[in-house]
């Protein structure tokens, strides 16, 4: 009898440390998950942002390219993101 009821608190013992063990591991899991879905976020919150900014240079700049074409003087300004060394003149790649 006192034998079966050690071997219970054993079997006990291990039960409540497996499932110590899977909320431990799942907890790392689950942290790290979330903490890279948040960089994910961050990373498209930031690419958002930087279209947006890009696109704001580019309307600022065709306005004063039609300003400069309605008032009959020259414009030579470059498009935002103009590089004359690259071939694909600001359109990315490389």
């Amino acid at each position: 009898m006192v034998f079966e009821w050690v071997v219970e608190k054993y079997k006990q013992r291990r039960f409540e440390a497996g499932i110590k063990i899977d909320w431990a591991e799942g907890y790392a899991k689950g942290r790290a998950e979330g903490l890279e879905m948040a960089r994910q976020e961050n990373l498209e919150k930031r690419r958002e942002q930087e279209r947006q900014e890009k696109q704001r240079q580019i309307f600022s700049w065709y306005a004063r390219r039609q300003a400069a074409f309605r008032a009959g003087l020259p414009f030579d300004e470059p498009p935002p993101g103009y590089d004359p060394n690259s071939h694909t003149n600001g359109a990315g790649g490389g």
